[in-house]
């Protein structure tokens, strides 16, 4: 699944606290980035993605580990 539409449309919402909660019950080994180019813009989506309050190693699974480890690319 992909964070693209998800984040800049309902992120700043009161439902952010349930998106993040489903997303962590389902795992966030699960979501990729996404930016819905041309909808929103890169730095939109990215800053969506940042302002619902993630941890760092969440951000980083989304950003890069989850997309990384589903192309199997190895270090």
């Amino acid at each position: 699944m992909d964070v693209s539409a998800i984040s800049p449309k309902l992120g700043s919402l009161p439902y952010k606290d349930q998106i993040m909660f489903v997303m962590r019950k389902v795992g966030i080994d699960q979501f990729l980035f996404g930016s819905d180019f041309p909808i929103f813009t890169f730095e939109e989506s990215v800053d969506a993605v940042r302002q619902m309050g993630f941890t760092k190693e969440e951000e980083q699974k989304i950003f890069h580990d989850n997309a990384r480890h589903l192309l199997q690319l190895l270090n």
